[in-house]
């Protein structure tokens, strides 16, 4: 764990500082702020790709469904021209 007070490393379960000699009561063990600043890098980081693979099959889908009315519309078009013939 580390000191709330000057961030020095620190035995679990210390009730003091032996650097600055502040009192850690009601103190729970964490991690530096350069640990947990890339715990938030990878969470985030995750999140956008995951984000990213949602939009992107998303598009597809519309990609998909805008060809097949394409696809539909010329084809009921020619069939109205072969008609009038």
């Amino acid at each position: 764990m580390f000191c709330k007070n000057c961030g020095k490393q620190i035995e679990d379960g210390s009730k003091f500082c032996p650097e600055c000699g502040e009192s850690q009561y009601g103190h729970q063990p964490s991690e530096p702020d350069s640990v947990q600043a890339q715990k938030k890098l990878i969470y985030y980081g995750t999140l956008a790709s995951l984000a990213g693979i949602i939009i992107g099959i998303y598009i597809k889908q519309i990609h998909i469904v805008v060809v097949s009315a394409l696809g539909f519309m010329v084809g009921a078009f020619k069939i109205n021209e072969l008609r009038k013939r």
